[in-house]
This record gives C-alpha cells, sequence and structure tokens, in this order.
C-alpha cells in the first residue's frame, strides 16, 4: 500500500523496471538482449502518452530518449504485437495490486465508513478490426459501431483514490463486470448509478455488513411493515410530509431497505418533468403519469441506519458518486482515452492498455501529493502534470534523485489545485464537510 511519495518512487522503479524486464520475458515479448527491452517499452508507451496523449509514433520514439534509448518509430511500431498487448493487460493488473493510501481529515462525514467506493462504467469506440474482440452496438452504416469496450471503474472517495478497471465489450451490462460484484470491506458504503441495481446483490452486501446508497429503481415492488403491498407516489402523499424517512421492504424476496423520499420544489420537479419528457421523445415513447409524479420527489433507497446517517447526509452522499463521471471527464478529456491512431487490432489495444495505466499511475501521484478527488482537483492537476513526464522518466532511469523530484513536484501541484469554496453551487467536498449548513439539491446538476 501507497502511502507517501518516497514509497511511490520505489514502487515506480519496480514496476517500471525490474517488473516490466521480468514481465516481458515472461510473456515472450522480449526474447534476447535488445534496445527496447520491457522497462524502455513500458516506460515509453505510458508516460509518452501521458505526456502528450496523441503522440505519433515519432513523438514516442523521440520520448524514449528520456529512458536513455535511441530508437526509431519503427521500431517501436514493430513491437505492438499480440505479446505486447498481454504485457500491458499483466502491467495493470501489477500497479493495481498495488493500491494506495492517503488519510484526509478533512472529509468528516466519510470517516464514518470503512471507505467509500463508487462504481460507474464509461465506452469506448474502437476501430472495426476489433470487432471480434470488442462487439460493438452497430450504428447508422455498416462500419460505424462494430466495435467499442466498456471500461469499468471503481473509485474510492475517502483516501484510495482508483482501487481497481476492467475491460469489457461494450455490449457487457454493468453488473456483467466482475468489478460490479467486488467484495468490500464490512463496514464500508457503496455508490453506484441505477446500471448496478439488483436485489440480490445489494441483500448480499448487507448481510456482509456492507452499506449502500442507490437512487430507487422505478416500479419495484414495496412493501410496508405489516406485509402489503403499496404504492409509491400513493405512500409519499398520504403522509403530508416534505421528507420521509422510513424502513420497507422491496422485491419479492424482501429485501429490508430504508427510503428516503424529499419533496422536490416546483421549479426542480418542473426541470425533471421536461428532461423525461424530451429523454422518452428521443426514443419514440410516452411518459405514464406515475413517473411524471414521481418527478416531485427526490428518492433513495440504502441500508444505512439512522442513527449513523441523517436524511439529508444520505442524499449527499448519494451524490458523491458523481465524482466518477468527473474521473471520466479527465480520462478523455486530458488523457484522450476514447482516441487512438490506426485500426492495426494490437496497435489500438497497446494504446488503450498504456493509457489506462497512466491514469492509475498518475491517480497515484495525484493522490499521494494532494489527497482525493473530492477536495483537489485531479482535473486541473492531471493537466499540469503533462509538462512534466519526461523529468519523471529521467529521474526514474537515473536512480536516487526520483523520490526528491517527486516532492518538489507535489508542492507545485499544491499550489493551484485545491477547489475553491462555492456559494451558489457547493462543492462535493463540502457537502460532507459542512452538510447542516448546505442545501443537497443545489450541489450539483445531477443526482
Amino acid at each position: 500500500m501507497l502511502e507517501h511519495l518516497t514509497a511511490l518512487a520505489t514502487v515506480l522503479q519496480t514496476l517500471f523496471q525490474s517488473q516490466a524486464d521480468q514481465l516481458a520475458r515472461e510473456v515472450r515479448l522480449v526474447q534476447r538482449t535488445r534496445k527496447l527491452t520491457g522497462s524502455v517499452l513500458a516506460q515509453t508507451l505510458v508516460f509518452g502518452w501521458l505526456e502528450r496523449p496523441d503522440a505519433t509514433l515519432e513523438q514516442l520514439a523521440d520520448f524514449a530518449l528520456a529512458a536513455g534509448v535511441d530508437v526509431s518509430p519503427q521500431a517501436i511500431d514493430q513491437r505492438l504485437t499480440p505479446a505486447t498487448v498481454e504485457f500491458l493487460e499483466q502491467l495493470l493488473c501489477r500497479a493495481l495490486d498495488y493500491g494506495c493510501h492517503n488519510s484526509n481529515d478533512e472529509l468528516p462525514l466519510l470517516r464514518r465508513f470503512n471507505g467509500v467506493y463508487a462504481f460507474d462504467t464509461t465506452d469506448r469506440t474502437l476501430p472495426a478490426s476489433l470487432a471480434g474482440v470488442y462487439p460493438g452496438l452497430g450504428g447508422s452504416t455498416p462500419a460505424a459501431g462494430r466495435a467499442g469496450c466498456g471500461i469499468q471503474v471503481c473509485l474510492e472517495l475517502s483516501g484510495r483514490g482508483i482501487v481497481d478497471v476492467q475491460l469489457a465489450g461494450i455490449r457487457t451490462n454493468d453488473l456483467r463486470f466482475d468489478l460490479a460484484h467486488t467484495g468490500l470491506p464490512p463496514g464500508s458504503l457503496r455508490l453506484a448509478d441505477l446500471g448496478f441495481f439488483n436485489l440480490d446483490l445489494l441483500a448480499a452486501y448487507h448481510a456482509e455488513g456492507v452499506y449502500y446508497i442507490s437512487r430507487y429503481k422505478p416500479h419495484l415492488r414495496l412493501i410496508d411493515s405489516d406485509g402489503q403491498d403499496f404504492g409509491l407516489i400513493e405512500y409519499l402523499e398520504r403522509t403530508g410530509r416534505e421528507v420521509v424517512d422510513g424502513w420497507v421492504s422491496v422485491g419479492h424476496k424482501r429485501v429490508p431497505a430504508r427510503l428516503v423520499a424529499f419533496r422536490l420544489s416546483p421549479e426542480a420537479a418542473a426541470r425533471r418533468r421536461q428532461r423525461l419528457i424530451a429523454r422518452k421523445q428521443d426514443k419514440g415513447k410516452k411518459v405514464s403519469e406515475a413517473m411524471l409524479a414521481l418527478c416531485e420527489w427526490d428518492v433513495t433507497l440504502t441500508n444505512v441506519p439512522d442513527e449513523l446517517l441523517g436524511s439529508e447526509e444520505v442524499v449527499r452522499l448519494r451524490r458523491l458518486r458523481w465524482q466518477l463521471e468527473l474521473l471520466f471527464k479527465q480520462f478523455k478529456s486530458v488523457g484522450k482515452l476514447a482516441e487512438g491512431a490506426g485500426d492495426r487490432p494490437e496497435r489500438v489495444q497497446s494504446e488503450l492498455l498504456a493509457k489506462l495505466l497512466g491514469q492509475v499511475v498518475q491517480g497515484w501521484q495525484l493522490l499521494l501529493s494532494l489527497g482525493t478527488v473530492l477536495r483537489w482537483s485531479w482535473y486541473r492537476c492531471s493537466r499540469r502534470l503533462q509538462g512534466w513526464w519526461r523529468q519523471l522518466v529521467e529521474e526514474l532511469v537515473g536512480g536516487e534523485g526520483l523520490g526528491v523530484w517527486l516532492v518538489v513536484l507535489a508542492s507545485r501541484l499544491r499550489r493551484f489545485g485545491k477547489k475553491k469554496r462555492q456559494k451558489r453551487r457547493p462543492a462535493a467536498f463540502q457537502l460532507v464537510q459542512q452538510p447542516a449548513d448546505l442545501n443537497p439539491w443545489e450541489a450539483q446538476r445531477n443526482p
């Protein structure tokens, strides 16, 4: 577990030197002594694309000079083989095994849990040449949408950063990923959108002492304490309250859950109805009266007891899942994870895996230099880091100066990376820092 920058220096040297060379021999990527060893290739691809996400083979060859090797663009292209894909897959797995941790005392609400784990999936279209590996969803032309992949990520929000990453075909449902069913420590909290909603899975987490918070999924069967089915809207309206908070049973298996509902303002409810109608019209569907009525309420299901979280705190924590959307924005906008050159399968897969590994390594640097993504702008700092990866490789190859250099780099990042407090739309860290002073529905545009 990485907990300080000196440990990060040691891990980077191990991962991108001795372990990379060992893995290259194991997958038969390198079978005899040559310039492009496993370590040089890993450093060139991972850090070269971190420095310039749109780098050409010529620019990667220039970047290899930082690792002390003079190679041609053709030499790099010739090494992008199926063995390189396997090599980068194994190196990514090795990196994820290390883990990272930076304790943060500024977010007291999160400290009530043994970790706060958010799950989500983003998509990436791929060249048609990869349709056999990652079948697509199809498109308006025979060539469009023939290939694509889903990238599922687990992000721990209280101090561990990126915990795990998994790739699968774009047709794969969120719950079909193994990562979606990963075991979590007792006392931890799981946040995920409705694509991850499964009553059997939530019941299993509940039995294991793992907490969850999720948006309410429409049309669920709800059962009251007397064992009677009830309709959600009728039940909420019958209470005559603006806030409803109580335990119910959900589904045919009667999974116990705490239902937390807040009546929205007329303006907020109108905005929800407009968005719902627009989405349904795009799909050529009609909107039911029940769904329109539900737009007047913000409804959450959780198993967190009320002595641990109040009603408003449940909503605030549920909204933290949006931090993964911001991380995906960083992946794609800064890291160009959704872009790549060429259509040769090994070339495309190598670039995708190298960029993913780069995002994991960059996450270590940002977490240990700054802190959690809630309190610091990883997006802004990742842009600033793009000018410094070449020097990191030079220090890595040089040996003993890497730890000192990482500390200096951290001090530079801290000068401008902290998120500022906001009055009109409070930032996510404000929701978990001073929850009593803020309106949870004005915190973010998206729930």
